[in-house]
């Protein structure tokens, strides 16, 4: 449990850090099921910032892949607008986002929480209800292309050891507009300063 003087001075550190949302440009980063695209999706409610998943900018349908030099295209292109909440890992572009971002949120939750909700996505689309995909792959095709579930699931269990150094290392030349997340207590605890420094933007 937060002591009084935690709490308070993680109140100080998100206020600081909500605040630099005015700038307009938002990058969200984390492992799958680590929550990104509630946060985006709350962030732009109350920012009224434009969201772009980059899942929906990269699949096709049938799970086809942008090429590389298409995709490094398209994200230098959403990267370069004035306003932005973009919603992604993509190791190999984070450099250019973070570049341009005025904030940055690195979700970094416990890989087991990770796995649990990407496993209860899977056990969702396994019984016909709706849950998160690409928009342009369909409800009707959750698997990723060349993984399988066990595979992706794996993926995001290891995610602290394997992808989380490499992000880790792109965003130290970014310290300054790092926030990092680390539960969803805290996640909920930043939205919250966001929701009274911007108000209820969807009001």
């Amino acid at each position: 449990m937060l002591t009084r003087r935690a709490a308070r001075n993680d109140r100080d550190h998100f206020a600081r850090a909500a605040r630099s949302l005015a700038v307009g440009r938002v990058a969200i980063i984390g492992s799958p099921g680590s929550g990104k695209t509630y946060t985006a999706e709350r962030l732009a409610a109350l920012t009224r910032l434009p969201l772009q998943r980059l899942d929906d900018h990269y699949w096709h349908p049938g799970w086809t892949r942008t090429p590389d030099d298409e995709w490094r295209r398209i994200v230098d292109e959403l990267s370069a607008e004035s306003r932005w909440i973009l919603d992604g890992n993509y190791v190999d572009t984070i450099p250019c986002r973070a570049a341009r971002a005025g904030t940055i949120l690195f979700l970094d939750l416990p890989p087991a929480l990770c796995a649990l909700r990407v496993f209860r996505r899977y056990a969702r689309s396994s019984l016909g209800l709706p849950t998160e995909v690409p928009a342009r792959v369909g409800q009707r095709a959750l698997n990723p292309v060349g993984t399988g579930r066990l595979a992706f699931l794996r993926f995001v269990a290891r995610f602290r050891a394997t992808t989380r150094p490499k992000i880790l290392s792109i965003l130290a030349e970014h310290r300054d507009k790092l926030v990092v997340l680390r539960s969803p207590r805290e996640i909920d605890a930043f939205l919250e300063v966001a929701a009274r420094l911007f108000g209820e933007g969807s009001a």
